[in-house]
C-alpha cells in the first residue's frame, strides 16, 4: 500500500532532521541538574497531590457509600506531610555545619601526602 511507502519516507526524513537537531542545534549549557532535579521532585509532589484529591473525589462520587473515599482520604494528608518534609528536612543547597564538625568526620583518617608537588612549568630547566 502507498501509505507504507510514504510512512517510511517520512520517518527517514524525520530521522535525518532530528538526528541533526539533537546533536548540533542545542548549545552547551552549564550544569544546573541539582536545581532542576529538586524542582522536578517538587512538581511531582504537586502532581501527586492533585491526583490524590481527584481520586478521592471520584471515589466519593462513584462509590455506593463513603467507604472508598474514607480509605483514600488519609493519602492526601500523607502527601502533604511528605511534601512539607521534603521542603524542610533535606538541605540540598548547602552542607550543614553539624555534618562538617561531626566526630566521625573529624576522626576520619587523613591521607598522608608524600613529597612536595611542583608544577613542571615552574621548574627552571
Amino acid at each position: 500500500p502507498p501509505v507504507t511507502v510514504i510512512s517510511c519516507i517520512t520517518f527517514a526524513f524525520m530521522r535525518l532532521i532530528y538526528g541533526y537537531l539533537v546533536v548540533f542545534a542545542e548549545t552547551k549549557k552549564p550544569d544546573l541538574g541539582g536545581v532542576f532535579w529538586v524542582t522536578m521532585l517538587y512538581h511531582t509532589f504537586i502532581g501527586l497531590l492533585v491526583y490524590t484529591v481527584v481520586m478521592t473525589g471520584v471515589f466519593y462520587r462513584r462509590g455506593n457509600d463513603a467507604g472508598p473515599m474514607l480509605i483514600s482520604l488519609p493519602s492526601i494528608f500523607y502527601v502533604l506531610w511528605s511534601m512539607r518534609r521534603f521542603e524542610s528536612l533535606f538541605s540540598w543547597e548547602t552542607l550543614p555545619f553539624q555534618e562538617l564538625t561531626d566526630e566521625a568526620t573529624l576522626k576520619a583518617r587523613k591521607r598522608e601526602v608524600k613529597g612536595e608537588y611542583m608544577q613542571p612549568e615552574m621548574i627552571k630547566g
